[in-house]
């Protein structure tokens, strides 16, 4: 059977974390509870997905048992990729939370969650996706803490976060993740992300630098660098790109609604030599493409990623 194939490979990659064949037999169990199809999950109804009596072996593994998170967090990407990886991958990088109530839970704090579209005490992680032709898979995900929590050292240690935690915004965990799978050589093609992570110059950057074309969502207000200086998104989506010295934008309209701008650069682009002029404005400059959404709907370009995800959070 396939799917058992597949499985005993996974579980073949996770076995040397385990010292102890005991918590090697609970982690497959609570893998095989996390893929099963129940209508409730949790360490209770997973044990009887597993034909066990108590809980406490899975309670075991999550709580107290000791195993490298983050070689597991290699393992299973390492497998992900090498059975989805395929020309135009895409890593996708997207937040999501989940409500809670109390304040004792790592990282729980008022704040907006697209779960429930507004803000409400929740904790949120940010997610790095692996899509492509194949399928898509998370490869990463790290929790976002705000930055208050940072002032109260004794509850950062009473949650596990240790007392040397330090606060880092959403686009700073998506370059990390990024970061991780460029050295990990995950073969990728693209980026793309809502306007949580466009605004970040840092992320950009990094795929500019490594030569992975991307396509973020950016304000209308965003200051797009060109070679004659910064220029209003919107107003050099209007523009359509020959007049400010770019490659043509393509613009779609929809359905009314907030105005909303992808900023893309194409895989392998390298900067244009400078323009002449005094020191400060030689600046060298990439060709921009801009797709301009009145609504949700597919981005339309050959080879680029399609969706549209939107998210009022700030990082």
């Amino acid at each position: 059977m396939l799917f058992q194939e597949k499985f005993d490979e996974l579980a073949a990659g996770l076995a040397p974390l385990f010292a102890r064949r005991e918590p090697r037999a609970h982690a497959l169990d609570y893998l095989h509870g996390l893929l099963a199809d129940l209508p409730r999950k949790n360490c209770w109804t997973m044990a009887e997905h597993a034909g066990k009596t108590r809980a406490f072996g899975l309670q075991r593994l999550l709580c107290q048992a000791v195993w490298d998170e983050d070689a597991a967090l290699d393992a299973v990407r390492g497998f992900a990729v090498r059975h989805l990886a395929a020309p135009g991958a895409v890593l996708v990088f997207d937040e999501t939370g989940q409500e809670k109530k109390g304040e004792a839970t790592a990282g729980v704090g008022r704040q907006y969650t697209g779960t429930t579209g507004q803000v409400s005490n929740a904790v949120v992680a940010v997610y790095c996706t692996y899509a492509g032709p194949l399928g898509h898979c998370l490869i990463d995900g790290d929790l976002y803490v705000q930055e208050h929590w940072t002032k109260d050292l004794e509850r950062c240690e009473r949650a596990g976060l240790g007392r040397d935690f330090t606060f880092r915004t959403k686009t700073a965990i998506a370059l990390d993740q990024a970061r991780r799978a460029v050295a990990a050589g995950v073969a990728v093609d693209w980026a793309a992300g809502d306007e949580v992570y466009g605004r970040s110059a840092k992320l950009r950057g990094f795929f500019e630098e490594h030569g992975i074309g991307y396509v973020f969502a950016v304000g209308v207000n965003f200051a797009v660098p060109t070679g004659v200086g910064p220029i209003r998104a919107d107003v050099l989506a209007a523009k359509k790109g020959p007049q400010a010295g770019l490659e043509p934008a393509l613009v779609r309209t929809g359905r009314q609604g907030a105005a909303r701008l992808r900023l893309g650069i194409g895989r392998h682009c390298r900067p244009s030599p400078p323009p002449a002029g005094p020191p400060q404005h030689r600046r060298p400059h990439r060709p921009v493409l801009l797709l301009r959404l009145r609504s949700p709907g597919p981005l339309h370009g050959a080879g680029r990623p399609r969706g549209d995800r939107r998210n009022q959070m700030d990082s």
